[in-house]
């Protein structure tokens, strides 16, 4: 994703097999992906679970609805009535209008909790057990009564006076005879002790103020380095924001601040209809990745002293395609979870051997930043740029150390707290990164200055402007390539 930003945004047209007047769809073609994988997306994390379950004509049927986690009363923990802390209404109908007959079969709300003895133990045999091995685990049994109607509703109140806890929701059959009927179900569930943000689960309960917080942060932080960089008195003639590390930091800025703002678009839908807007969710998980892999570029490109004292970029196509690999792996793993109804409170991102796949393509970026920003610092004679790569390395190093904290937050920190603090960490660590970059790129410490800024985008209107900046050579990153001399 991060190359495709640097296409995107640096890529000569003259690279595109098409006219300069016209735009160039092969390098867009990864955008209108993300929009169309967007567009793909069901709810599957919500306040309110419907859809067609299968039925068979015959038999018995259980089908997995989805899970929510309740608050519980913890000024009741003692006394035996504690007050009601959730709410479920379950909706049955009949999709051909007509009255459904069961065919002297039942259909069961089966309830479980989270406890070893309840869905633990049913989630191992779920595939295997009859209908009332089922029915002896479940924490609560509602038979759905019909009476030859062609809907039912039924609503269920939850109690919780120990901790909080999540339910998992299922719908079984036993002995129906439905003659190919479809039946239609749908369930809102309801956290009744938080207020307007009961539609929540308690998981994702005040998400809405990390977002609203980290865009106010994101928007300031990026208008004041766009301020600096300029007045910054450096460089004037050209001007210091044409540099590509000015204009990366702008870009993750702008991704952060986007990816910030589509979180809360669908945390306040969701607060007013239970559903949310699950393709700008999405898309807000498209921006935070996009700008997590800008910032890798961006360091990495640094501790080579890219665009700083020479043009080399050692084996550029390798760790272009491994920033690639690794926003890649994180989308598929968030399409994943996005369109997958699972019953694990684990965070898939982080979960299984696609997570540890991509937190060791992660170690490995690092590791080769550090290889790369020491031997940059042991190579540079000038003491102003040797304090560069020292702070640089000290303050990627901090950001590295961000993700076996957030990897250990994924699987110590109870369920269910588990998803928000992992996500405002991982949304913290980006602010931290690009605080950190801000710093060093536009504070006392930067090595950009006149001799080392150019517009790309007149080096390729011009190859005089070219010439004239002492960059002529931008695009060899060929291993072995010297550095160049102004």
């Amino acid at each position: 994703i991060a190359q495709v930003l640097f296409v995107l945004r640096f890529a000569p047209m003259s690279h595109c097999r098409v006219t300069r007047s016209r735009k160039c769809w092969r390098c867009r073609l990864p955008f209108v992906s993300a929009l169309v994988s967007a567009m793909l997306l069901r709810c599957v994390d919500a306040a309110f679970f419907e859809g067609l379950f299968p039925v068979q004509s015959t038999g018995d049927f259980a089908e997995f609805i989805g899970k929510f986690c309740f608050d519980y009363d913890k000024h009741s923990a003692a006394s035996e009535g504690a007050q009601i802390v959730g709410r479920l209404e379950w909706e049955v109908m009949n999709e051909g209008g007509h009255p459904l007959n069961l065919g002297g079969g039942k259909l069961y709300v089966l309830l479980f909790d989270d406890e070893r003895s309840a869905w633990k133990k049913a989630q191992k045999t779920w595939a295997s057990s009859t209908c009332e091995e089922k029915k002896q685990s479940a924490s609560l049994v509602s038979e759905i009564l019909l009476d030859g109607g062609t809907s039912a509703i039924l609503p269920i109140t939850i109690h919780e006076r120990l901790r909080p806890r999540f339910w998992y929701f299922t719908i079984v059959g036993c002995g129906l005879e439905l003659n190919h009927d479809f039946i239609r179900y749908k369930l809102h569930a309801t956290n009744e002790l938080w207020g307007w943000q009961k539609e929540f689960s308690l998981d994702h309960i005040n998400l809405f103020y990390v977002y609203l917080g980290f865009t106010i942060c994101f928007c300031m932080s990026g208008m004041a380095a766009g301020w600096v960089s300029i007045m910054s008195p450096a460089a004037q003639d050209p001007p210091l924001r044409e540099h590509p590390y000015i204009q990366f930091l702008a870009m993750s800025y702008s991704a952060s601040a986007l990816s910030c703002i589509a979180f809360l678009i669908h945390y306040g839908m969701f607060v007013h209809n239970g559903y949310g807007l699950l393709r700008i969710r999405f898309l807000g998980v498209f921006f935070g990745i996009a700008a997590n892999c800008v910032l890798y570029l961006m360091s990495m490109l640094a501790s080579c002293g890219w665009a700083i004292n020479n043009a080399a970029l050692p084996y550029r196509r390798y760790f272009l395609a491994l920033i690639s690999v690794i926003g890649a792996v994180q989308g598929l793993c968030e399409l994943h979870a996005e369109t997958t109804i699972t019953q694990s409170t684990q965070i898939f991102t982080y979960a299984g051997s696609v997570g540890a796949l991509m937190v060791v393509l992660k170690i490995f970026v690092f590791l080769w930043f550090a290889f790369q920003v020491r031997n940059s610092y042991l190579d540079e004679l000038d003491g102003r740029r040797q304090r560069f790569y020292k702070y640089l390395g000290l303050g990627i190093g901090a950001w590295a150390i961000t993700i076996p904290v957030t990897v250990l937050l994924a699987f110590k920190v109870d369920p269910w707290f588990r998803y928000k603090v992992v996500a405002s960490a991982d949304v913290a660590a980006r602010f931290l990164a690009l605080s950190v970059m801000t710093q060093i790129f536009c504070g006392p410490l930067s090595p950009l200055s006149s001799e080392n800024i150019f517009s790309l985008r007149h080096m390729r209107e011009s190859p005089v402007a070219r010439s004239k900046s002492g960059w002529t050579n931008l695009d060899d990153g060929e291993r072995g390539s010297g550095p160049l001399r102004f």
